[in-house]
């Protein structure tokens, strides 16, 4: 159909097809849950013109997330005209093969101040934060936020709620933690990060998402600050160095 064209096939094998994913403009929310077509997972924009396709539909992981940076990140997103922050960030983490890339040149690379750690691919169409990558993740996965954009993916109960200091510290109490079954059930006690550099199962499929950053080209800084940060804001662009290998030997990380 026509809403294909123009999508840029990335992958040095054959793709799936993407059966699933939104039109160019005015589709349809993202689901988490069973897909007409289990091809991979997508994280598309609001709008509709820019998307990624993962190599796998099913997530590694499914974590809740009360940190600073999340909440910073989606809330800026959101007074740019970006989709409405979440009560509680829901991050899905997937293994970091992306199969095919559209809409390329809408996406921008963003940190939200000089020592970040973490980069967002945000698109500059409609402010949907696509996929974030982290050094923690060695390289092996990426997240998407399920509230950032449209994400069509395997559905997962979480499996824990991290960083809930930094909410209590400066939203309070913190909303009930649901199980599988919709049900209040207390938040697990611990969380097994071994997830995020647990290599992939074969040989990649697509491109990774540090290759993919590679062709943006420019890092941007938001300028928002840690709570009781007196780091000045850096909103300027810096050239991308070294952003390839394992993340935390990369400068774009220091």
């Amino acid at each position: 159909s026509s809403w294909r064209l123009g999508w840029r096939r990335r992958t040095r094998s054959p793709a799936v097809e993407p059966a699933h994913w939104p039109p160019m403009a005015g589709g349809e929310a993202g689901a988490l849950g069973p897909a007409a077509a289990k091809a991979g997972a997508v994280a598309a924009c609001l709008c509709g013109k820019a998307g990624l396709s993962f190599a796998a539909f099913e997530p590694r992981m499914h974590l809740e997330c009360a940190c600073y940076d999340c909440f910073q990140a989606l809330e800026w997103a959101a007074s740019k005209g970006g989709p409405p922050a979440p009560i509680m960030p829901q991050l899905y983490y997937f293994s970091n093969d992306i199969a095919e890339v559209r809409g390329e040149e809408h996406m921008r690379l963003y940190k939200l101040r000089a020592d970040g750690r973490a980069v967002r691919v945000v698109t500059a169409c409609c402010h949907s934060t696509l996929v974030v990558d982290h050094p923690c993740y060695a390289g092996n996965c990426l997240m998407s936020y399920a509230d950032g954009c449209q994400l069509t993916a395997g559905s997962m109960p979480a499996g824990g709620r991290i960083f809930l200091k930094d909410w209590v510290e400066s939203r309070g109490e913190p909303p009930p933690f649901l199980g599988k079954d919709g049900t209040v059930v207390p938040v697990p006690e611990k969380v097994d990060f071994s997830f995020m550099k647990a290599e992939l199962a074969g040989p990649r499929r697509g491109i990774s998402l540090q290759e993919l950053c590679e062709t943006r080209g420019c890092l941007e800084f938001v300028g928002v600050q840690t709570p009781g940060s007196s780091l000045p804001a850096a909103v300027k662009c810096a050239k991308l160095i070294g952003f390839s290998g394992l993340m935390s030997a990369s400068a774009v990380y220091k």
